[in-house]
């Protein structure tokens, strides 16, 4: 799957407002995030969460980064979900194998 740039992984701080996430970037640094789903998200949104953001660079904007992609669950066999509907769409086409160790269970 391709984005425009090149995805910044991070840790979720918290989600408040519906359209913003305080998180953390590997360096450590704290940045805000626009969230693009204003559902509740509920499980996707937990403190501590693995997530994965896309900086911006358009000057409208007032934040510097998106939030585009959560890890859902600790293990390299979770699975990942998308905050936008077009990134969610190439997710389903396109599974991130690489993240995936086990085979998935055979249809009952």
């Amino acid at each position: 799957m391709r984005f425009q740039t090149q995805l910044v992984p991070a840790r979720l701080i918290r989600r408040y407002k519906r359209f913003l996430a305080d998180c953390t970037l590997e360096d450590g640094t704290e940045v805000t995030a626009h969230c693009a789903n204003p559902g509740s998200m509920m499980g996707l949104a937990e403190p501590g969460m693995k997530i994965w953001l896309e900086p911006n660079d358009d000057p409208k904007k007032k934040l510097n980064y998106g939030w585009s992609i959560t890890r859902t669950g600790i293990s390299p066999a979770s699975t990942l979900r998308s905050r936008t509907a077009p990134c969610a769409r190439r997710l389903k086409r396109k599974p991130l194998r690489r993240w995936r160790t086990t085979p998935p269970a055979a249809p009952r």
